[in-house]
């Protein structure tokens, strides 16, 4: 669903500057703050572990499946953004009862997921599953979340679980949140659905400054489970 967008603007950056082929993707990457290699990626983040980790999905021989990839959408000081296209298609025959029973299971069984925790585990750290609930305040200004439903496609911002990795003194070092696109395929009831979903994670100095609104008592109410 996502990729009308990009697509949009990748026609406008043709037009007004005639560029084609890898030239092409490399500038309309570049207008989107995609960078362009492991060093750039590292650069710009400056939890350079978790930079490093993630920016194994730049290579597309890396991606657990090739058929619906995970894409770096940007990468800044304090975040990290991807984009999984298609991570759930009309073709994987799962409605709203049945992405309800295995919702969980998708998302710890999925890549950046596993590159999160693997990452926290590394540095000794632990991670603890919460409600999505807490995500308005993960994202606070970097995502949109006003949106709520565009030609057909709604938009879900707090799907749980927010995994948040936090050290040996418990604070927090990084946050990883995610948000739904899902579109159905018709009005029926129990018809198929489709979901992109965006994961935003939160590092270094952002990470820490969210530790001021998700107080202790607030976490201990959104708490859901022990990641690692």
């Amino acid at each position: 669903m996502k990729k009308v967008t990009l697509i949009s603007i990748a026609l406008a950056t043709t037009l007004f500057t005639g560029c084609a082929g890898g030239s092409f993707k490399q500038l309309v990457d570049k207008q989107l703050g995609v960078p362009q290699s492991m060093q750039e990626m590292v650069a710009q983040n400056s939890d350079k572990e978790m930079a490093t980790a993630f920016s194994v999905l730049l290579d597309p021989s890396n991606q657990a499946k090739k058929d619906r990839t995970i894409d770096v959408r940007g990468v800044k000081d304090g975040s990290i953004e991807l984009s999984a296209y298609n991570f759930i298609r009309y073709t994987d025959k799962i409605n709203s009862d049945k992405y309800n029973e295995l919702y969980l299971t998708l998302i710890e069984n999925s890549q950046p997921a596993k590159i999160f925790v693997d990452v926290a585990t590394k540095r000794g750290n632990k991670v603890k599953a919460y409600k999505g609930s807490i995500n308005y305040i993960v994202f606070g200004d970097d995502i949109n979340t006003y949106r709520l439903e565009t030609n057909g496609v709604s938009y879900q911002y707090t799907t749980s679980p927010t995994y948040i990795e936090f050290d040996s003194n418990n604070k927090i070092v990084s946050i990883m949140a995610y948000m739904a696109e899902t579109q159905f395929q018709s009005n029926l009831p129990k018809s198929e659905l489709t979901k992109d979903l965006t994961f935003f994670i939160v590092t270094g100095a952002k990470a820490k400054s969210k530790q001021g609104q998700l107080t202790n008592k607030y976490l201990e109410d959104c708490f859901l489970f022990n990641v690692n």
